[in-house]
């Protein structure tokens, strides 16, 4: 399998492990928006709560180039955490939600 098919595999796993969690409302729903011939994937809660309306992302990544782009990331354990657990090396993960000039004080991919 190829590294970025492995990629794919990988966020399409983490995803399905995140959306396994129902939310403890059960008029909020996980959708999984998962894109694999623009490189898209996300986890979004939708629904309501106490009157309220929820939209929103649990978390965003791209596969941009060959590396996985994280955009957004409101887990606890962190998705560059869970990527790497499965072999994906720090160099192949860029943390996007920081400025560029931040990125070079992380463990990862400046781009």
């Amino acid at each position: 399998m190829d590294k970025i098919a492995q990629y794919q595999l990988f966020l399409k796993e983490i995803l399905e492990e995140y959306a396994s969690h129902r939310p403890s409302n059960e008029q909020v729903v996980n959708q999984i928006l998962a894109d694999d011939a623009q490189g898209h994937y996300y986890l979004m809660r939708v629904g309501w709560k106490r009157g309220l309306r929820v939209h929103g992302c649990v978390f965003h990544a791209d596969i941009i180039g060959e590396k996985i782009w994280i955009q957004d990331d409101w887990t606890e354990y962190g998705i560059a955490n869970e990527l790497t657990d499965r072999g994906v090396p720090r160099t192949e993960i860029v943390l996007a939600f920081y400025l560029e000039t931040e990125r070079a004080n992380t463990d990862f991919a400046v781009n």
